[in-house]
Order: structure tokens, then sequence, then C-alpha cells
């Protein structure tokens, strides 16, 4: 059974698993983009752009990961 994503129409037989895993990736790499971005005194703006893109990240992951687990109970 397939759920309604974020990205499209996709469930655990479509490449759930690898979406999950390239949003943890997008979120490890965000995260050291902003710590990078501290190191250096980055301006206010760049800060807020990598928070919420970040942000947004991890609401994908959050919704990749629950409509995965909902189609393996579906199952």
């Amino acid at each position: 059974m397939s759920t309604k994503g974020i990205a499209g129409t996709w469930g655990p037989e479509s490449g759930a698993p690898q979406r999950i895993e390239c949003l943890q990736e997008t979120v490890r790499r965000l995260v050291a983009q902003r710590q990078a971005l501290r190191e250096l005194r980055a301006g206010r703006k760049q800060l807020e752009s990598n928070r919420l893109e970040i942000g947004r990240r991890n609401r994908q992951l959050s919704e990749a990961l629950i409509d995965h687990h909902r189609g393996l109970v579906n199952q």
C-alpha cells in the first residue's frame, strides 16, 4: 500500500528506506553546515535560512518515517 508524502506517492515497496536515509543524510549535512556557520560567526539571515531548512527537512523525515511505518503495518 502506498501513501502520499510531501515528495509524492511512495511506500515501503517503492524505495521509502532509501528516501529516509537520504533525508537523514541531508539533515546531518545541514546540522554540520550550521555548526560551521556558527564557528564563522555568520549573520542572522544565513543562520535563520539554515534553521528553516533544517526544520523543513526534519518535517519531511518525520512524515517519511510515519508513512513508511504505516505502510509496514498495513501490509
